[in-house]
This record gives structure tokens, C-alpha cells and sequence, in this order.
């Protein structure tokens, strides 16, 4: 082989698959790890995010956030922190907390100090949350207000959470719902719908649908973030079959989540939350049992503590 086509084949672009990047970030991870040690924790929780939105969503939802979050990053080698100590403005889902955190821990005390300062003005009015969907979000607020969660899920301090859950729910409701009942305009929206559409709906319809009533939303209420929290899977459907049934919902779940991060909104895995723990459900295989409902309440707590941070109201 020449010389020429030794350089052509160096210079040729590697397929964007999950084989490629998972080497690739590996030694990226090695070699920032030898001069920031203190790093090792945000890279790691970092991969196990991507790993769990590659298995869990079809398609390139997984490479697509990668790329938003590293378009972000203010200069190579930062990976989610700024100069002044705050997080790159993308969502970290599930683990955003605890690489939210890390970050923020391994920030001078100084520039620590001087962040919480020039931020404490906003900290005085607790940000308007809402949360809305169909009965699982009923159950959950109900399960909220009698456990050691609270209607507030420990924010009280730094969020006023109105809960907007209705039974029987579809999608065609959320915006009457949301621009009827809330009680101002909120500055986060947790929705959680969609299941009540799926076999009645096709997968496509109800993303589109997503996409434009989240495009509403934000032309209604400018600067909302908002966050998706994602469809579970059943053990009943409405179309009675259940494999097909879980396909559509991972493909749903992961183009909202794509079309959501370019925004720098918010999606909520639930990754506990599976058809192989029978015990989280009741016996009619849609809604949550108790411990189901604690294991819900528990993502929605973690998702929100995370965006929280944007107030300066997660330390």
C-alpha cells in the first residue's frame, strides 16, 4: 500500500457506531484520567448514561446526545464544567445529579463561594414545577402526599410543585390540560403521557404530536424547561400484544429524547422499572404498586434535582 493511500485510509472517518465510540471514549477516559484524576468519577457515570440510552432507545438517540453535550463543552478537556465551577447546558437525565455534583466538588472552594454569591438572588423564589400526565402521575402525587417523599418530592425549600395528573389521560389533553389548570406559568414541566395513546395512535403520530405541542409550549411559556419522563412498559396494552407494544414504546421514548436535548430539555429514564419485577405493578399490569410508585417518585426526584441546579438549588 503507498503512502498516499495509507494517509487516505488514516484520514477516513470511522463509522458512527456504538463499536467505534466505545473504544474511542475509552481512551479518551485514559488519557484525561492521567492529567484530572479527580474526573474519573463525572467519565465514568458519564458512559454508563450513554450505555443505558444506547440499550434503552433505538436508533441514534445515544450518539446525537453525545455530540449536543460535547458541542457545549466551552473548550476540550473541560467535559461539563465551565470556568466559573457550572455545568455544561445540557441534560444528564438520570445521573445528572451525581455528575452535576462531582463537578461542582472538584471546584475551587473560591470560585465555589463566588458562584453560590453572584447566584443567591435567584435562589429566594422557589421555581414553579409542574407535573403532568395521565394516572400514573394521579397515583404518584397520591403516593407522594402519604410517604416520606411529600407532595414537594424534599423541595420545599426551592420548588413549588403543582400536580396536574388525570386518569385516563391522552395526549390530545395535555395543552387544554396544562393551559386550563396551571396555576401560573410554570418554569419546569414534568410531563409523563402517552401511554393511553399507544396502540390507538401509531408510534410516528404520537412523536409527532410530542414535538409539536412541545414547540406550543415553549412559544406559550418562553424559557420552560421541560421534562420528559418516560414511557413505562406494561404488562397490558391496549392492542393486547405486548412485545410489539414495548418496540413502539422504546422507539417514542427515544425520539422524543433526541428531539428534546436540542432544546436542552430533560428526559427521565426508569431504568429500575421493568416487566422482569412483577411486584412493581398491580394486578392489573398498567398501574404501579406502592413500591413501584417509590421507584417512579424516586427518578422523578432525582431528574428534578438535577435541573433544579440551573436555580442554584441543588447543592
Amino acid at each position: 500500500m503507498s503512502e498516499k493511500e495509507l494517509e487516505q485510509l488514516r484520514r477516513r472517518k470511522a463509522a458512527r457506531t456504538w463499536a467505534n465510540w466505545l473504544p474511542g471514549f475509552l481512551i479518551y477516559m485514559a488519557v484525561l484520567q492521567q492529567r484530572f484524576p479527580m474526573k474519573a468519577f463525572v467519565l465514568t457515570k458519564y458512559l454508563d448514561m450513554i450505555y443505558r440510552a444506547y440499550m434503552e432507545y433505538e436508533g441514534g438517540a445515544w450518539l446525537a446526545y453525545d455530540e449536543a453535550f460535547r458541542a457545549a463543552l466551552p473548550r476540550p478537556g473541560t467535559f461539563g464544567a465551565t470556568a466559573a465551577g457550572t455545568h455544561a447546558p445540557i441534560p444528564m437525565g438520570h445521573w445528572q445529579w451525581e455528575v452535576e455534583r462531582a463537578v461542582w466538588q472538584s471546584v475551587a472552594p473560591s470560585t465555589r463561594a463566588s458562584y453560590q454569591r453572584a447566584d443567591h438572588g435567584r435562589r429566594c423564589a422557589p421555581v414553579r414545577v409542574v407535573i403532568c400526565g395521565h394516572s400514573m402521575v394521579f397515583w404518584a402525587g397520591r403516593r407522594a402526599a402519604t410517604s416520606s417523599f411529600g407532595t414537594q418530592l424534599g423541595f420545599s425549600q426551592l420548588a413549588n410543585i403543582q400536580w396536574l395528573g388525570r386518569c385516563g389521560m391522552r395526549w390530545e389533553r395535555l395543552l387544554p390540560t396544562l393551559f386550563q389548570a396551571a396555576a401560573s406559568p410554570p418554569q419546569v414541566l414534568i410531563i409523563h403521557l402517552g401511554g393511553n395513546d399507544l396502540g390507538l395512535l401509531k408510534g410516528k403520530a404520537l412523536i409527532l404530536q410530542a414535538i409539536a405541542d412541545f414547540k406550543i409550549i415553549r412559544q406559550r411559556w418562553p424559557g420552560v424547561v421541560i421534562i420528559w419522563s418516560c414511557i413505562l412498559p406494561r404488562f397490558a396494552w391496549r392492542s393486547g400484544e405486548i412485545k410489539p407494544m414495548e418496540r413502539a414504546c422504546r422507539r417514542v421514548n427515544g425520539e422524543i429524547f433526541r428531539d428534546l436535548i436540542k432544546h436542552g430539555d430533560v428526559s427521565i429514564m426508569h431504568p429500575a422499572i421493568t416487566l422482569a419485577r412483577r411486584e412493581l405493578y398491580r394486578q392489573d399490569g398498567v398501574h404501579l404498586s406502592d413500591i413501584g410508585n417509590d421507584l417512579f417518585l424516586y427518578d422523578l426526584q432525582r431528574g428534578l434535582q438535577g435541573v433544579l441546579g440551573r436555580w442554584g438549588g441543588s447543592d
